[in-house]
């Protein structure tokens, strides 16, 4: 007499569908149901299964999607990047220390709403040495806050700073707040600096005479003090 077939465990259809859910190739899958029921936990494991599978293709295809769409950062981007952290930093030494070179471009311009005052890496980086010698000879110390943003629109960084300046030849700290636009050239190097917007001690100060203004209140040359 003929034996009868033997149907297989249910146990393997239990791995069946965890190595399914594993290689996330379940979604979508329909399975008949169980026609000999037992005391086996499976039915009560399958739908945890097929969900956790189906989560997993989901976030493979997510994960495939954001792959496509991801693309390096171009030129420009990563050099705009570099600005921005290296003129976070430089803000508050630049009358102390030496600032990042590695971010301007070999023809940039220091200028003012009146025009140019600089051209060149090589005069720009002068006028930076002039700032911290008359640091070191007249002032005793110097402390900088500031604010940065990007203005994507035109192509530029702003940066407003408020700075103070003590010195022992005069009465009180010499407050000097200023905003510069520092502007990008199609590589992302910064190829201009414009000072716009100086106040002295609270009174708006045109850029071009600014300088000449802290000198006289640093060494108590012409003028009063303090007007009032």
């Amino acid at each position: 007499m003929a034996s009868k077939p033997r149907r297989p465990p249910a146990a393997s259809s239990g791995f069946a569908l965890a190595l399914a859910a594993v290689l996330g190739m379940t979604d979508g899958l329909v399975l008949s149901p169980n026609r000999n029921p037992t005391k086996s936990v499976a039915p009560l494991v399958r739908p945890l299964i097929l969900q956790s599978a189906r989560l997993t293709r989901r976030r493979y295809d997510a994960l495939q999607i954001e792959g496509t769409n991801r693309r390096p950062p171009t030129e420009y981007e990563l050099n705009r990047g570099k600005a921005i952290d290296a003129l976070n930093a430089d803000a508050t030494r630049f009358a102390d220390a030496e600032l990042d070179w590695s971010i301007y471009s070999e023809q940039i311009q220091l200028a003012d709403p009146t025009g140019v005052r600089a051209r060149g890496l090589a005069n720009y980086k002068r006028f930076f040495q002039l700032v911290r010698l008359f640091r070191s000879l007249m002032v005793d110390d110097v402390s900088v806050r500031h604010r940065l943003r990007v203005d994507d629109a035109n192509g530029r960084i702003v940066i407003c700073w408020y700075s103070t300046w003590r010195t022992s030849m005069a009465k009180k700290p010499i407050q000097i707040d200023a905003v510069s636009y520092y502007s990008l050239d199609d590589r992302g190097f910064v190829e201009a600096h414009e000072v716009d917007r100086v106040e002295i001690n609270g009174k708006r100060r045109s850029p071009e005479t600014a300088w000449e203004r802290l000198q006289e209140l640093v060494a108590g040359g012409p003028g009063q003090m303090y007007p009032a």
